[in-house]
């Protein structure tokens, strides 16, 4: 009990021992739950083996190779129940700050690569921060505090479903995917309705959750610039006069020449 006295914040507290617990150890657990209100947990061999195999950029400094053999099938799987529902609780706990998740679930190159497909995937990584934006800094439902609300709805829609006509999610998703083919097979896509808001859309890749703020309409916006004549005759033009340039000093100077220009109008 001195872990209470030293940290009376605390609201969990973990033993951690190199084995798992026989039915002995479980037990004693059990009973020393029953003194304290916070809560008590063990991690043995099988809980640490999970958080290796999850961080192997870690696991593989103690584990041998061979461990992690079948290290791709591991993460290149379906969530289980229980990794979809602790997760995606965390946005009914009032303790934990909301931009905290999303910031965690950023996702990189690999990952978009795993989600769009190769004509697709360069540009939506290009151009992923500009979403991330909008979510932190005028998402305001980031800042409510709801300690009223104690349930989630969870939706999730396979690109299967997509193909098929059939979505739960919102019509955006639907509809890019019928255009655009822009999803490649074999994801799962989830969104999440807390409180009157909507959170969309979620994906487990690599191992792990990553958030896409509202794909349908960054795809949009792509397809339509890579579309548009009088774009595309300006990138052209841009190309001839980078080619036309003596240095590379001379093209900052038009490129910033030019920005400012756009700017003061």
């Amino acid at each position: 009990m001195n872990a209470i006295d030293n940290f009376p914040e605390m609201d969990e507290w973990i033993l951690v021992t190199p084995d798992n617990f026989t039915k002995h150890g479980m037990l004693w657990i059990e009973e020393l739950s029953k003194l304290t209100n916070i809560t008590v947990k063990h991690w043995g061999h099988s809980e640490i083996l999970s958080f290796m195999l999850k961080f192997p950029q870690i696991g593989k400094k103690y584990y041998s190779d061979n461990l992690f053999r079948n290290y791709n099938s591991y993460i290149n799987r379906e969530p289980t129940k229980s990794e979809i529902n602790d997760f995606l609780n965390q946005f009914i706990n009032p303790d934990i700050d909301r931009r905290i998740i999303f910031f965690n679930s950023q996702p990189n190159i690999s990952d978009i690569k795993i989600i769009f497909n190769e004509a697709i995937y360069k540009q939506v990584s290009n151009n992923l921060h500009l979403l991330y934006r909008d979510v932190f800094e005028s998402d305001k439902s980031l800042d409510r505090v709801n300690n009223d609300i104690t349930k989630l709805k969870i939706i999730s829609t396979s690109v299967q479903d997509l193909n098929n006509g059939k979505s739960k999610l919102p019509e955006g998703m639907l509809s890019i995917q019928e255009e655009y083919n822009c999803f490649n097979p074999n994801i799962t896509f989830y969104t999440i309705k807390v409180g009157g808001i909507s959170y969309s859309v979620w994906c487990f890749v690599n191992g792990k959750w990553v958030f896409i703020p509202k794909p349908w309409r960054m795809i949009s916006s792509i397809y339509y610039v890579k579309n548009n004549k009088e774009i595309n005759r300006l990138i052209r033009w841009l190309k001839f006069f980078r080619f036309k340039m003596n240095s590379l000093k001379s093209v900052d100077i038009a490129v910033n020449h030019i920005i400012n220009e756009l700017n003061s109008k």
